[in-house]
């Protein structure tokens, strides 16, 4: 990758950097002639295994997921239940309790503060052009709102480098 500087560099500087390049050229080179059949089934079966490991996790990860939703849900009415019989009604948003329960030390924090934007113009207003460089508008929701034409407009599809690979087993 070639290097680039905002100034012109000092004549040594350049002379390294060319060298440097040349030589990672050489190994990458290197790197190509000497990567083997054997070398290329070995790293294979080594990625199907890898892989194998990922899916096991994130087979893991969606069943413990899944858990949780539910414990927080079966949880949910019975804060709701221990918070009615510990605050007492009408108190203060920010107020903090502590009661000892079952030989249990419950605490319970002040409500939480929610804020939404309910004027996304006046923002904009105020901010001026700072607003458009703090806006953010995710992808998944232009494509929802946007026609095809208008979406081909004001986005642009780029490849990245990396390709993905997937090793699948082998059948009989």
């Amino acid at each position: 990758m070639p290097v680039t500087f905002k100034q012109a560099p000092p004549k040594k500087v350049v002379e390294a950097v060319k060298h440097v390049e040349a030589a990672l050229e050489k190994v990458q080179d290197a790197m190509k002639v000497d990567y083997q059949q054997d070398d290329l089934e070995r790293d294979v079966l080594d990625l199907e295994a890898i892989q194998a490991q990922i899916n096991e996790i994130d087979a893991q990860i969606f069943d413990l997921k899944e858990k949780e939703k539910a414990l927080v849900l079966a949880s949910v009415p019975i804060e709701g239940r221990v918070v009615a019989a510990i605050v007492p009604r009408n108190s203060a948003p920010e107020t903090k309790f502590e009661e000892m329960v079952a030989g249990r030390l419950v605490t319970i924090g002040a409500r939480r503060s929610k804020r939404i934007i309910t004027d996304i113009q006046k923002i904009a207003t105020f901010l001026g052009d700072t607003f458009w460089s703090l806006a953010s508008v995710k992808i998944g929701d232009i494509d929802k709102y946007l026609t095809f034409s208008q979406r081909n407009e004001v986005l642009k599809t780029t490849h990245e480098d990396r390709r993905g690979v997937v090793v699948h087993s082998k059948t009989d």
